[in-house]
């Protein structure tokens, strides 16, 4: 897939040698991996052992991230120490 608004207009692929699957790529895609996401218009998704998904996303414009910066972080540290 392809990102909004990013420099060069890439795909958002990871690296894998010739005829080797990349781990990561597949536990993103399977959405069985948690992500932890910084930065304006950043989206951390924890995901629990019951297979439930929580997405906690940053608001997107960097002024208001960087006046909201610490709400941003707590939010998302709330949801962090109490995966199951």
């Amino acid at each position: 897939y392809r990102q909004k608004n990013m420099a060069g207009n890439f795909e958002n692929v990871g690296y894998a040698t010739s005829g080797k699957a990349g781990l990561y790529n597949i536990l993103i895609m399977e959405e069985v991996e948690c992500i932890l996401a910084l930065g304006a218009s950043g989206s951390t998704k924890v995901v629990y052992g019951d297979g439930r998904i929580e997405r906690i996303e940053n608001v997107k414009d960097i002024r208001n991230y960087l006046e909201r910066i610490d709400e941003m972080i707590g939010r998302k540290l709330s949801y962090w120490k109490t995966p199951s």
